[in-house]
């Protein structure tokens, strides 16, 4: 039976981030010149390097692509996962660890490596040999405690598929009869 999962999409790259929103600005301030100008000349220019931007770009997009990742994460057996929380008990005296109920180091990479069983490129080919300490410092705090709440609930939270929902509608109907 397939187990639930979610997908997570993120890159190798973590600077090509930061080239895209460079290259939108220099987009959109090259936009106000060719739409608002006056002069033909100055738009004629503007135009010609929007045609160089939009290339850059396109050639930016492919890159992106091929950086991404877009990792499949399943939930694991209960036993797999209470062993996995087992060997990775939380530390005397660290308040994160207590409070979670394992160790925080350790714990998050063996978590990803256990409930990792896909991932693909941004043009769906697979990515063989991936590893989740590949892309762990790589990607940001929001992003990782995003992945990792997804890979916690899926094995922590109660089934979201509403079981006593016949049991609810029987009751409805035998109490209107």
């Amino acid at each position: 039976m397939p187990q639930p999962k979610h997908e997570f999409t993120t890159t190798i790259d973590g600077s090509l981030e930061v080239e895209w929103q460079q290259l939108e600005q220099k987009i959109a301030g090259y936009s106000l010149i060719f739409n608002r100008s006056d002069d033909e000349d100055l738009a004629e220019e503007a135009g010609a390097m929007l045609d160089e931007l939009r290339e850059q770009q396109t050639a930016l997009k492919d890159k992106i692509k091929t950086a991404a990742r877009v990792i499949t994460v399943e939930r694991l057996a209960p036993k797999k996962f209470a062993r996995l929380m087992a060997a990775h008990p939380p530390r005397e005296g660290d308040p994160f660890d207590k409070e979670t109920g394992f160790n925080t180091d350790t714990f998050d990479r063996a978590l990803m490596d256990a409930a990792i069983t896909k991932v693909v490129d941004g043009y769906g080919n697979p990515v063989e040999g991936f590893q989740w300490a590949d892309v762990v410092d790589e990607i940001s705090f929001g992003q990782f405690q995003t992945i990792i709440k997804l890979a916690l609930s899926l094995n922590t939270s109660q089934t979201a598929v509403p079981f006593s929902l016949a049991e609810s509608e029987n009751r409805q109907t035998s109490e209107t009869n």
